[in-house]
């Protein structure tokens, strides 16, 4: 199950990117946020706690506690 706003953030993403000028921080926040969406949407699959945090990294090793996939994801920054 797909959290409802994660396709909506990623829509509005891509379709930022033909405006002119690019509003490349408006673009990274709609993705950021389609992130973070769909890794705490993953963590309540699995049952677990929806913490308030924004942090990808630390989202994504919670999410490795359920899947060892996870660990697989590579850091870009």
């Amino acid at each position: 199950m797909v959290p409802v706003r994660c396709p909506k953030d990623l829509q509005s993403a891509v379709y930022l990117q033909g405006m002119r000028p690019v509003p490349v921080e408006i673009i990274c926040y709609h993705c950021q946020q389609s992130a973070e969406k769909y890794l705490k949407g993953y963590i309540a699959l699995n049952g677990g706690e929806i913490q308030r945090i924004h942090d990808l990294v630390a989202l994504n090793k919670i999410c490795k506690n359920y899947d060892l996939s996870f660990a697989n994801r590579r850091r870009l920054f």
